[in-house]
Formats: structure tokens, sequence, C-alpha cells
């Protein structure tokens, strides 16, 4: 599961460097709140 989500907010910072692709990367920040809610540590 870390390795996921380490592998998810890699490419979301990728994608705040381009604005038409914002939307995508706060949809799948979005996601991985739901992740390490349903999967703490």
């Amino acid at each position: 599961m870390l390795r996921i989500s380490t592998g998810a907010l890699h490419l979301s910072s990728s994608d705040l460097t381009t604005p038409k692709t914002l939307w995508g990367a706060t949809f799948r920040l979005f996601l991985l709140t739901i992740a390490f809610d349903n999967f703490p540590d």
C-alpha cells in the first residue's frame, strides 16, 4: 500500500507542474486520502 501511495504522490507532484492537469492531481490526492483512511499504518 505504501509503495502505491508513494507512486501516486510522485505522479501528483509531476501533474502539479502543468495547470491543465491540476484537477487530475487534486482528484488523485482525494483518492489517496480515502486510501489512508481505509488502510492506516
